[in-house]
């Protein structure tokens, strides 16, 4: 029985260490969200062939992309200005609506991304992060360990209950080598 307590307590123990990587991880998650820096560049992309079946990535770095004053010109055309009725932006992409007259033109895009940063501070909670996710690969190794230990103790206590009732002698063979009653 002592192997079984010892067994369930390291479950506990294992459940109870579980529970603190878990809400490590969820916290780390927030301080690296807010140490994330809010950062603005300027679009200016020539693309190609852009259909309207296929979304087309500006320049999605960082987290929280976004696009503000999208202008597009058509520069197969010439340079004509692409209505916004004619395409549709979302976080950093650009789609064309079907059927547009833009289809597989090349597109000037000059616009104003929005963008969060990655940070020293936030990559080190990162760096944190995916250290907190290896530790629980080992509870499956610890969980094996303490089951063979349990195994080894419960071994060791049924030798010595054997031992305790008399069933084997002092030499441990059951028999007092008279040859018989």
């Amino acid at each position: 029985m002592a192997g079984l307590n010892i067994f369930m307590t390291v479950i506990a123990f294992l459940f109870v260490i579980g529970i603190f990587i878990a809400l490590g991880a969820i916290t780390n998650q927030k301080i690296q969200e807010a140490s994330w820096e809010e950062t603005t560049a300027d679009i200016n992309e020539t693309l190609s062939a852009v259909g309207n079946t296929t979304a087309v990535e500006i320049a999605s770095t960082g987290w929280n992309c976004g696009l503000t004053s999208v202008v597009i010109h058509n520069t197969t055309e010439g340079g004509t200005l692409v209505p916004a009725s004619n395409y549709t932006v979302s976080d950093c992409t650009v789609v064309l609506i079907a059927p547009s007259i833009y289809t597989d033109e090349d597109l000037h895009i000059i616009a104003t991304k929005t963008y969060d940063a990655d940070t020293d501070g936030s990559l080190a909670v990162n760096d944190t992060t995916t250290a907190l996710a290896d530790a629980v690969d080992w509870f499956t190794i610890i969980i094996v360990i303490s089951a063979m230990i349990v195994i080894i103790l419960l071994i060791g206590i049924i030798f010595a209950t054997i031992r305790g009732t008399g069933m084997a002698g002092e030499g441990g063979s059951g028999f007092d080598g008279s040859g018989g009653a």
